[in-house]
């Protein structure tokens, strides 16, 4: 039995983190029912469903699933509904192509600013859509997130005890993350039926079939390094300093990069076939050393076909200087209106 993991820092490391996170400790119960299982994490710290349909192509592989969780919500907190359903929907493809009869469970988890809504007896709208998508798609949906507020509203829990940093649970927060995931499983696996399909609903109305990560190397100009990272991204970096320049020619109407989130960051000003863009600024309050790795689409609605990408490196100050990037996100995504 193989198992997946896509998700963000919450689930990242599910086959050699701790053993009191949720994802590890689903990993150890699917073991428990399986006499073998083979579990592979591909979740990255930053991953909204956007980075994970250009990401996840490639980094999949050759390892075909049986069963895939999703945990993408915290990350799409700002998604539109359209994001998160036409970029849900290009992993979910991903998936179906290796396996038309692999078991989808998306698992939605939760941060301190939905508290709220969840007080309230509401949805947040990143869980609203995710649940919904996962109606539309026929995947098995679980809000653990409900179940950490049950606890935090019941006065059983407080909400700095789970969320120490307001997103990322402590090993109670992941307890309850993984015994919701369990009690759902429990009673959904012995009885569960997957109608194989081929592909997701709405992908052929996305244009995500190309979406992918281009290598650095494809730049010309500026310098390459390794940026300190906790992520591989980074290891081979285009490194460009203030008044450095580079270009790109890219195929497509959408194009982005993986930012390095360095603390020396400056800014990037940019044209698109000749044509003045809005600045990019790569000084983010998630800078860091090492450094994050921030995935954005910056230049979006291009006309379909090939472009030229030309850019250089504004300094902010004498300290707020360079700029790092350790891939480009592009693809001829045309996003749902649903």
């Amino acid at each position: 039995m193989k198992v997946a993991f896509i998700g963000a820092s919450v689930t990242y490391g599910a086959d050699y983190a701790p053993a009191n996170t949720w994802s590890y400790q689903t990993g150890q119960y699917l073991a428990g029912k399986y006499r073998s299982v083979v579990v592979k994490d591909f979740s990255v710290p930053g991953t909204g469903a956007m980075f994970g349909a250009y990401r996840i192509k490639a980094e999949l592989g050759d390892f075909v699933p049986d069963i895939a969780f999703i945990e993408l919500t915290i990350n799409d907190s700002g998604a539109t509904k359209g994001e998160v359903w036409s970029y849900t929907d290009a992993v979910v493809h991903q998936l179906r192509q290796r396996n038309p009869s692999v078991m989808i469970i998306y698992v939605a988890l939760t941060h301190a600013g939905e508290e709220t809504a969840r007080r309230a007896g509401q949805l947040p709208p990143v869980t609203q859509y995710t649940s919904q998508i996962s109606a539309e798609e026929g995947m098995l949906f679980i809000d653990a997130g409900a179940s950490l507020w049950q606890n935090v509203i019941s006065g059983s829990q407080t909400v700095s005890a789970l969320l120490p940093d307001n997103v990322h649970p402590s090993a109670a927060g992941h307890s309850i993350y993984f015994n919701a995931v369990k009690a759902r499983l429990d009673t959904y696996l012995p009885t569960a039926t997957i109608t194989p399909a081929a592909t997701s609903k709405y992908f052929a109305q996305t244009n995500l079939a190309d979406a992918r990560i281009v290598p650095v190397s494809a730049a010309t100009g500026c310098g390459r390094g390794a940026v300190p990272s906790n992520l591989s991204y980074l290891n081979d970096s285009l490194v460009c300093m203030a008044g450095e320049s580079f270009s790109l020619d890219f195929s497509g109407t959408t194009l982005g990069f993986i930012q390095g989130a360095t603390l020396d960051a400056a800014n990037l000003s940019c044209t698109v076939d000749g044509a003045v863009q809005p600045d990019q600024g790569f000084l983010l309050g998630i800078a860091a050393n090492p450094s994050p790795a921030y995935p954005k689409l910056n230049f979006t609605n291009l006309k379909l076909g090939n472009h030229q990408l030309k850019c250089t490196v504004n300094a902010i100050d004498s300290t707020h200087n360079r700029v790092a990037i350790g891939g480009f996100l592009v693809s001829s995504e045309v996003l749902l209106n649903p």
